[in-house]
């Protein structure tokens, strides 16, 4: 609560109106010189409030306050702050953020002072009274020892096992423990035996994705992690001795816990290097296979021209020679040429099987070149406009593609050539989006699609298209044409 002289207003602080005070239980409240609140309070140490700014900063144990209940507060001349509890008397210097403990052992009538029983006189002396009497400080002669207690870590405990600790002139050595040892305890002391019941600790440990800030210990020399993850740390403690001035370098140990080998860089970097050899020689093996796969082609291709086709044709010329002879009946050599026809007619279907065969040709360019030859021969006598899309792209396409695309195209100009008795004909073949786009159009008889879709030639496209992943079209009247449409992704 804050009264204002000139304007004659109360106000209120409470926890839930600032949201910084720690709790509405205020036993005393002191003003400083720049008019700023101290308040101490039940179980909740010491509370500087700025009235102004309505700001908090409370004092517990990390901040080296040795007890949590306050009975009560006095400034002394030399700008300190004197408080009383349950548990003695403590010394607080704002500009230094030093607590010092005083009890029985320093001569006072015992540990416990009582709530508001405190007194200033005008001199300055402070009186502070308790359940065994009452003392005089005369504070503004008093005089505290500032020499901070040296701090060093007495023991190191891993697993609950000690661990030998090295040290040198400028430090202790760093540690490296197992990827198992995970449970570490560290053991300190202040060195101020004058009364080690009032030595006091607080301890920081910075690791590589952690730092806990300092933590308070009060009278406790130990503390334990029992569980931490692989990496640094680097462990602090700093302690404050009787006199409650803090040693600010204090102690400290670097410390490593291994990585197990599986979260280790090298471990990751074989794995990877031994995944790369295993990928690169299935690369290889994958290479070799379609090198031998295409040899076994080409030793195909070569032998279905040179010895079954060279004799196909030598088969032909020989009935076209002895169908030629005169003693022959006219019924034997129509025979025979009829002979010599098929013959002839398997050469070609033989050629067409050795192309598709044949690796050479297992590029878009190419078939397309094909297509463009067979279209030349087999509309022979028919005006034809071939038209390729400029930006057709040089990929390579398997054989089964190419042998579904090419028995496709030629189908679809067998049954031109057999049912439309079309005079003009245009073909266009385009890729664009991953895909080829195929259409054989003419201005002949047309049919109606319904009536012959069963028939086996549109049920060969329907099949080729399927089997190539694509669609097929089929758009046609009687009088007006035949279109037919195929569109398949590339391989």
């Amino acid at each position: 609560m804050e009264f204002d002289r000139q304007n004659l207003k109360v106000s209120s602080f409470r926890k839930s109106d600032t949201g910084c005070l720690p709790t509405d239980e205020i036993v005393d409240v002191t003003l400083a010189s720049d008019g700023t609140a101290w308040l101490g309070t039940y179980q909740n140490g010491l509370v500087h409030l700025d009235p102004l700014t309505q700001t908090c900063t409370t004092y517990g144990q990390t901040e080296g306050l040795p007890f949590r209940d306050i009975t009560g507060l006095y400034w002394d001349d030399q700008e300190r702050l004197w408080m009383s509890s349950n548990s003695g008397l403590a010394l607080f210097e704002p500009l230094q953020g030093s607590f010092t403990l005083f009890s029985e052992a320093d001569g006072l009538q015992s540990n416990t002072f009582y709530f508001q029983s405190h007194h200033r006189s005008k001199s300055g002396k402070l009186y502070y009274g308790g359940s065994h009497g009452f003392n005089v400080i005369d504070a503004n002669n008093f005089v505290l020892d500032k020499t901070p207690a040296p701090v060093h870590l007495t023991s190191l405990l891993v697993d609950a096992q000690p661990h030998p600790l090295t040290r040198t002139p400028t430090g202790i050595e760093p540690i490296t423990l197992r990827p198992d040892q995970r449970d570490v305890e560290f053991q300190f002391a202040a060195l101020d035996l004058r009364q080690p019941e009032k030595n006091r600790y607080r301890v920081r440990l910075i690791g590589e994705n952690t730092d806990t800030g300092w933590d308070g210990l009060g009278n406790s020399a130990e503390v334990r992690y029992p569980s931490l993850t692989s990496g640094r740390y680097t462990f602090q403690v700093q302690g404050a001795g009787s006199n409650g001035v803090w040693n600010q370098e204090g102690a400290s140990l670097t410390f490593r816990i291994r990585y197990p080998y599986y979260q280790t860089v090298w471990f990751w970097a074989s794995v990877t290097l031994a995944t790369g050899l295993l990928l690169f020689s299935l690369y290889r093996y994958r290479l070799q296979q379609l090198r031998r796969v295409e040899l076994t082609r080409h030793r195909i291709a070569d032998d279905l021209h040179d010895e079954i086709g060279s004799k196909i044709s030598t088969v032909a010329l020989r009935l076209d020679m002895t169908g030629r002879h005169p003693d022959l009946p006219e019924v034997a050599q129509h025979q025979l040429s009829e002979l010599a026809d098929t013959s002839r007619r398997l050469v070609d279907d033989l050629r067409d099987v050795v192309w598709i065969v044949d690796a050479t040709y297992d590029r878009l360019p190419q078939l397309v070149a094909r297509m463009q030859q067979v279209a030349d021969q087999m509309l022979r006598g028919r005006r034809v406009r071939f038209e390729v899309s400029e930006n057709l792209p040089e990929v390579a396409v398997d054989m089964e593609w190419r042998r579904h695309v090419y028995l496709f195209f030629r189908e679809a100009l067998h049954n031109l050539v057999r049912h439309s008795q079309a005079a003009h004909v245009v073909i266009e073949i385009t890729a664009e989006r991953q895909q080829v786009r195929l259409r054989v159009e003419d201005d002949g008889d047309g049919f109606d699609p319904e009536a012959a879709r069963h028939g086996r030639g549109l049920e060969t496209l329907q099949r080729r298209a399927e089997q190539l992943g694509g669609t097929y079209a089929v758009t046609s009247a009687r009088g007006h044409g035949t279109t037919v449409t195929l569109v398949a992704p590339l391989p």
